[in-house]
């Protein structure tokens, strides 16, 4: 039986999520990005939407798809935390170096400073894309 475009673009979609966290990851550990804790939780959303894109890819079950699209949530709320901590390390910083700096200059530090603002918005794209591949998966009709 001949495998239908939506079997393509479902692992080309599962492939771009795998290739978008990897990327992600190295990245991350570029720019050394394990300085605390906090910092560490980007490499575990990393793996599991790794671990559960492949798991799901490599075996596609009820419970593998399950598993990527409850990853792929939680690894969208992490990247929205992950912004929201961007740009308040970014507004604290610019409060440091001027403390009476007026609200629309705090705003464009908050989206243009050190830390990366959309930087963390990678992983929820990579989890968007892992999430799509699930669509009408037919895992789901067992």
């Amino acid at each position: 039986m001949a495998a239908s475009v939506e079997h393509f673009y479902r692992r080309f979609l599962f492939g771009a999520a795998a290739l978008t966290f990897g990327a992600a990851g190295a990245e991350l550990l570029l720019v050394e990005h394990y300085a605390d804790r906090l910092q560490v939780l980007p490499f575990v959303m990393i793996g599991l939407g790794l671990l559960t894109t492949a798991w799901a890819w490599r075996a596609p079950s009820l419970r593998s798809i399950r598993a990527v699209r409850w990853t792929a949530g939680a690894v969208v709320l992490g990247s929205v935390a992950g912004i929201v901590l961007h740009a308040k390390g970014n507004v604290e910083f610019a409060l440091e170096v001027t403390p009476n700096e007026p609200l629309a200059s705090l705003i464009w530090d908050a989206v243009s400073g050190a830390s990366p603002l959309l930087a963390p918005g990678m992983l929820a794209l990579a989890a968007i894309l892992a999430a799509a591949a699930t669509y009408r998966h037919p895992a789901l009709a067992d």
